[in-house]
């Protein structure tokens, strides 16, 4: 009892440290809402080898059972680096010898995307696809433009393109957060984690 009313005066103190007086609450700094900026230039894109990736994420608009899908890559050429398919829920792809055409069924609730890597970028390189026969062709500038672009074959399938971004690490500016400066001492730093967070076998807590 003696340990709960302690928690309890010091949960009271606390608040009104935190919040102060109603005189101070008016006072009280509020954070400007977060935005994610998108890049404008072409180089903003391109990832710390410099190449430019690229997501294709192919799905039905209507039909939920599976319907049989050949994507090719047709260009870029020699640029291009490499393709990896990633199912989700759907079963692997069969893949060509040359690793530029690939055989796929997807329905419409879950979509099967495709990572590619291009070496060399210039913001004028065309993409090439042919998706069950019908092309499918972009710039790289113009997909940093349009920040995504859509394609739909006769079959009611669409194909979906947008570009991905590797900068894990950002640099939080204390000023803008109405903080003062670290003087060296030390430095905020906000890092995105693209892999899905800690693997169960990294877990320092266990898991109840």
């Amino acid at each position: 009892m003696k340990r709960r009313k302690f928690i309890s005066r010091l949960g009271a103190g606390s608040s009104l440290f935190l919040f102060g007086s109603a005189g101070e609450k008016k006072r009280a700094f509020i954070l400007p809402p977060f935005s994610y900026r998108q890049p404008t230039d072409f180089p903003e894109v391109l990832n710390q080898q410099g190449q430019f990736q690229l997501r294709l994420e192919i799905r039905t608009l209507t039909e939920v059972a599976p319907q049989p899908v050949l994507l090719e890559v047709t260009a870029p050429g020699s640029q291009l680096n490499r393709v990896i398919a990633y199912p989700f829920a759907n079963k692997p792809a069969t893949i060509a010898a040359d690793k530029r055409k690939f055989r796929f069924s997807v329905g419409k609730a879950y979509p099967f995307v495709f990572a590619v890597w291009i070496d060399r970028p210039k913001p004028g390189t065309r993409v090439r696809l042919v998706l069950n026969g019908e092309p499918c062709e972009f710039s790289l500038e113009t997909l940093v433009q349009e920040q995504q672009l859509f394609f739909v074959a006769d079959e009611g399938i669409q194909l979906h393109c947008n570009y991905l971004l590797d900068k894990e690490i950002g640099v939080l500016e204390p000023a803008r957060l109405g903080i003062a400066p670290p003087q060296r001492q030390f430095s905020f730093a906000v890092v995105a984690d693209p892999q899905g967070g800690i693997r169960p076998s990294q877990r320092l807590i266990p898991p109840e």
